[in-house]
């Protein structure tokens, strides 16, 4: 397991790059949560954009 501070919208996208140049398998990224607030909030997993 690797835990990464996700800095902006591109982080997974080099995660994702780096493990393909690497060579390895990339089972599951996902964002972890401290709090059921966390959850929720405006841009958390679980949020739907307006279409």
């Amino acid at each position: 397991m690797v835990e990464v501070e996700v800095r902006d919208e591109t982080t997974r996208d080099v995660v994702r790059d780096l493990t393909v140049d690497l060579g390895l398998g990339l089972v599951r990224m996902q964002e972890r949560h401290h709090r059921i607030e966390d959850v929720f909030r405006e841009g958390g997993a679980g949020s739907v954009q307006p279409v």
